[in-house]
């Protein structure tokens, strides 16, 4: 976990300390995130804008936290093994995108037991990309505007 300084705490003991406060990871539909979107007074704009709701065949994997039910979201699309995550905007730029892939990563894994998994990050999220990279992803090809990264079980 890294150590750097934001807002006065290190960034490790923050992420540890909102690792321990999660109280649920739970297997919803996507209609069923938007719904606890919409009850917590969060916006869903910026997750529909990135995962739109048209067919989409998924399982999302919701990590919640006392008083917020939606800090992030891992998206499997379990016909194509590609994954897609949106971290609630209030959590974005203090470290806890790492361990909230990792661990709900771990879900996917343990529910749909893929031998390889998919992730397309856009080329200039330079955090998603290093997000994806801690979580044991390589970078299978590089195109203008993304980059298509695969992980493989080991």
């Amino acid at each position: 976990i890294t150590q750097r300084k934001k807002n006065g705490m290190t960034i490790g003991t923050a992420c540890q300390k909102m690792m321990t406060e999660i109280s649920d990871i739970t297997c919803l539909s996507h209609e069923d995130v938007i719904s606890r979107l919409k009850q917590n007074d969060t916006s869903c704009n910026d997750f529909t804008r990135h995962f739109p709701l048209n067919g989409v065949e998924a399982n999302c994997f919701c990590i919640s936290s006392p008083g917020n039910s939606c800090i992030f979201v891992l998206l499997y699309y379990y016909k194509s093994h590609q994954i897609g995550y949106w971290t609630n905007p209030e959590y974005r730029g203090k470290g806890f995108g790492r361990e909230f892939l990792k661990t709900a990563f771990k879900q996917v894994i343990h529910k749909h037991d893929p031998s390889y998994v998919l992730a397309r990050i856009n080329a200039d999220n330079t955090a998603s990309e290093k997000i994806i990279s801690a979580c044991k992803f390589k970078v299978m090809s590089e195109l203008a505007h993304q980059k298509l990264y695969v992980w493989y079980r080991p």
